[in-house]
Parts: C-alpha cells; structure tokens; sequence
C-alpha cells in the first residue's frame, strides 16, 4: 500500500472541492441554475451525476468484453 502524505491529501481535498464549485457555477451561468436550488442539493451526489458517462464511454470488463466476443462466435483471431 502507498503511502500518502499530508501535502497529497490536502492537494486532492483542494482538488475535490474546486471540482464541486467548478460544478456549481457551471450550472449557475450554463444552466440558469437558481442558487438557492444548489445549496439544498447533495453536493456528493452532484459529483456523481457530473462524472456519469454514457454507456459507450464506460471502462469495459474485460471479462464481459471475452464473453461478448465469444457469444458472437468470433475466435481469438478475428478478435484481433
């Protein structure tokens, strides 16, 4: 395990918080986003939502990805 220093941690804390601002503001001047309706919303959950991807840009397994190949009949050389 690595370990980790306070300077790192207050650096990502930083970076966290920045992050959700950046958010916030973004849907103040984008959005027309109330103020007052940002105050009341989950701030964690916030990140969640502007961090979602869709499907199409998500990490794949690699498992399913094999297993998808394999339903479709393809050997490991058409894979290629």
């Amino acid at each position: 395990m690595k370990k980790v220093d306070l300077w790192e941690v207050n650096k990502t804390w930083k970076d966290y918080v920045e992050d959700i601002d950046y958010t916030e503001q973004q849907a103040i001047v984008e959005a027309h986003m109330d103020p007052s309706v940002i105050d009341k919303f989950d701030t964690d959950r916030w990140a969640e939502i502007m961090e979602a991807r869709s499907r199409k840009d998500r990490p794949i397994d690699a498992t399913a990805w094999a297993l998808g190949q394999l339903a479709q009949g393809k050997t490991k050389k058409e894979v290629r």
